[in-house]
């Protein structure tokens, strides 16, 4: 008989505890077999279980909130009639509340906003000149790549960034069709970017040996093999981005790979989280068994970058949140510069219809009076919210590495009305009516700022590249000889310039056809 001078709840513990005690030792062989099973696979594939979990981390304010309304409803539903004036009001707020969102939304709304005003910002009084232009763009560096094989491989996407010191497109060569299971990344490829004609042949190609790629399969991925090395915290706030190969402080190639972190509780938004550095290894059954449960890679957090002089200047930063950046200067008019049907202030990244290569434009820039700021940047122009307008309003010069304030430059405000980026392919084509426009494009317009007669010159630099149809709907941008097109912002003239006379003719040329204008400053 139990003894009354326990309550309910003791008794309930007791006989809980009891039957757990007894189906232990009916089942004990059972459960620590389900336990190993449970564990392995979470060691596994806890890799795949990752993006689900930071989705839900991001937005988990909008589910408890979508909770609590159902909870609400359900507790409250005997009160509710249909016919009743509290639930047309109910439905009438939920439609309204639907619509708002569907039109402001309010989670990317307040993240963005969050973002404008923990930046640090430092406001130019001066724009810098560019430096170490690439004459090729983007997606011409990677046809060409593909163009390159002569084995049954592939390329990885290419990445303008800093080797030594010269700035270069590196990508590596990695195993295809099965071997991507077992293979390794093999080799590097690094060619000049300065060059109008990039060189693929064996004095750019580098022998390496790296255990996972971006290409490769299961625990072999530069991804996964990233998200297996996180502790509980950065599994629930880090995800891995872009793969790029550069040497380090020895002269070693090494394998950098990019982090996103997602910070803050309510509203979490997308920063810098580092780089997982992977340097070469020839594997072993050791080092399987590490990528399988460990992963891979030295972990380099964002405060610890200017510590490695190889990352210092380097191309580090995701793009997505370069562009996550640039997107908040939205706010640069306060709180209420991007609602809807007011919009003062309010900007946008334009889109460049035909161009493979979005925004941001990895430029380097020279700072002649702080020469530690001289170095890569992801470059935003921003134009007006409303797209008939094309004017450039903001400039934006994101930190590639992460290291200093962004730095920024309104056009606006000093009512400069130069030409945006959306319109300089407009402007380029032209410039030449009777060229074969059918068969070539202006690509990839990225600034080009020099000081020429006594004031700093903002222009558009324009590769003008041929392409041809391939079997699916998109066309690729096919790599040769290109033609570049400088515009002037200002007086919307263009200007063709000859690609392989880049460091010495191009300004005396731009002073000849140009001069006349701009004495007249």
């Amino acid at each position: 008989m139990e003894n009354s001078s326990h309550g309910k709840l003791y008794w309930a513990c007791h006989h809980a505890i009891i039957g757990m005690m007894g189906a232990w030792r009916k089942w004990r062989g059972q459960f620590v077999l389900a336990t190993i099973a449970i564990a392995i696979f979470l060691a596994i594939a806890r890799a795949w279980v990752q993006p689900t979990v930071l989705v839900l981390r991001i937005y988990s304010f909008e589910l408890f909130v979508a909770l609590a309304s159902i909870v609400t409803l359900v507790r409250c539903r005997s009160k509710l009639r249909w016919r009743s004036w509290t639930a047309v009001v109910v439905v009438i707020l939920m439609m309204g509340m639907g619509h708002f969102w569907l039109r402001l939304e309010p989670h990317n709304y307040l993240t963005l906003y969050l973002t404008y005003k923990t930046l640090e910002v430092e406001e130019l009084e001066n724009l810098p000149e560019t430096g170490n232009e690439r004459i090729q763009p983007l997606n011409s560096i990677r046809v060409l790549a593909k163009e390159a094989m002569s084995e049954v491989q592939q390329m990885s996407d290419p990445f303008f960034v800093k080797v030594d010191s010269e700035y270069r497109w590196t990508m590596s060569v990695q195993p295809s069709f099965i071997s991507r299971l077992t293979g390794v990344v093999s080799e590097v490829v690094s060619v000049s970017a300065t060059s109008a004609a990039p060189n693929f042949s064996y004095e750019n190609r580098h022998d390496v040996c790296f255990p996972v790629g971006e290409k490769l399969l299961l625990g072999k991925n530069a991804h996964i093999a990233t998200i297996r090395s996180f502790g509980l915290w950065r599994f629930l706030s880090y995800q891995p981005a872009d793969v790029k190969y550069v040497k380090d402080d020895s002269g070693d190639w090494v394998e950098l790979i990019s982090l996103i972190r997602w910070r803050g509780f309510i509203f979490p938004r997308p920063e810098f989280g580092g780089v997982q550095i992977v340097r070469q290894s020839h594997g072993g059954f050791l080092r399987w068994f590490r990528l399988m449960f460990a992963g891979d890679g030295e972990w380099v957090s964002p405060e610890k970058v200017k510590d490695y002089q190889f990352l210092r200047g380097q191309n580090l930063v995701p793009y997505e949140v370069g562009r996550y950046v640039a997107q908040s200067f939205r706010f640069q008019n306060g709180l209420f510069a991007p609602f809807p049907g007011y919009h003062k202030g309010d900007t946008r990244i334009p889109d460049l219809p035909g161009d493979a290569n979005d925004q941001p434009f990895i430029t380097f820039f020279r700072f002649s009076e702080r020469p530690e700021d001289s170095k890569l940047y992801q470059y935003f122009a921003l134009e007006p919210y409303e797209e008939i307008r094309k004017g450039l309003n903001t400039s934006v010069l994101f930190p590639a590495d992460d290291i200093g304030p962004v730095k920024v430059y309104c056009h606006a405000k000093r009512k400069e009305a130069l030409v945006g980026v959306s319109t300089v392919a407009a402007k380029v084509m032209e410039s030449r009516k009777y060229y074969d426009w059918n068969n070539s494009q202006p690509a990839e317009q990225r600034p080009y700022i020099r000081n020429l007669e006594g004031k700093t010159r903002f222009m558009w630099m324009t590769t003008v590249v041929t392409h041809e149809k391939t079997k699916s709907e998109s066309e690729a941008i096919a790599g040769s000889m290109p033609e570049v097109a400088i515009t002037d912002a200002k007086y919307r003239r263009v200007v063709w310039m000859k690609p392989e006379t880049t460091s010495v003719a191009w300004p005396m040329e731009l002073v000849k056809e140009l001069g006349t204008a701009w004495k007249a400053d």
